[in-house]
């Protein structure tokens, strides 16, 4: 299971001038369970201290009942209609039936950008809902459509208004995707990327930590995943349109 980074994956910058000790006290929420915490230090030539880590059981004194918030970013029919895709919105449409059975056993919350409303603009603007989550609820980001490279290899989901010849132009980088999920309370998130050259991506693929809260939502991504005829390996290697 990948850890989370509480304070993001640039961390805290606790730095003082010339200061060459340093105190630091910090308070951290505790999700449901088992919760491993691990501290460690960088200096400003960038190396790593050794991780200290501690194990801390957390049982809150009421049952919690997780948020589970599901996102679908689907284009079928782009602002040039040259590049216009078949079953994209269906599958986001399919995605969203799937993880709203969970309810009532979870707190579903929605949020559909299809066609014209899948913009850059309107992804941004839920990062403040995503704000609001709490460490024990459930982030689903689902995105299908085109998947473009730029001439630094990095990739853009192709939203309704990208420029094709120019995808930093509307295009959805995966940095502002990573950096939305990155800076949430939310410590249970999944993304979903069909789309061409997702394969593409230099990461670790992420897995949703399993606990009392997250197992049926496993299951529930890989039934829908395999009703889709998607088998997911260890190391992600090509997109789908």
């Amino acid at each position: 299971v990948n850890g989370v980074a509480v304070f993001g994956s640039n961390g805290k910058n606790v730095r003082k001038a010339e200061q060459k000790t340093l105190n630091v006290s910090e308070k951290v929420r505790l999700s449901s369970g088992l919760n491993k915490i691990e501290v460690s230090c960088i200096n400003k030539a960038g190396v790593e201290s050794l991780r200290n880590s501690v194990e801390v059981f957390y049982q809150p004194e009421q049952a919690i009942k997780p948020n589970v918030y599901v996102i679908s970013m689907a284009v079928a029919e782009y602002s040039n209609p040259e590049y216009n895709l078949n079953y994209t919105v269906n599958d986001g449409r399919e995605i969203i039936k799937v993880f709203s059975s969970l309810s009532p056993e979870y707190n579903i919350i929605v949020d559909s950008l299809f066609g014209k409303n899948c913009t850059r603009a309107n992804f941004v603007a839920l990062q403040q809902k995503l704000k609001n989550s709490t460490v024990d609820d459930i982030v689903i980001v689902h995105f299908s459509g085109h998947g473009l490279l730029d001439d630094n290899g990095d990739f853009y989901f192709a939203t309704y208004d990208i420029d094709f010849a120019d995808p930093s132009k509307f295009g959805l980088e995966y940095s502002m995707i990573e950096g939305i999920l990155d800076g949430i309370p939310a410590r249970n998130k999944l993304v979903l990327l069909d789309a061409c050259h997702s394969g593409e991506l230099d990461y670790s693929p992420e897995v949703i930590p399993v606990n009392q809260n997250t197992e049926k939502i496993n299951s529930q991504a890989q039934s829908a995943l395999a009703a889709k005829g998607v088998v997911m390996y260890a190391v992600p290697n090509s997109g789908t349109e």
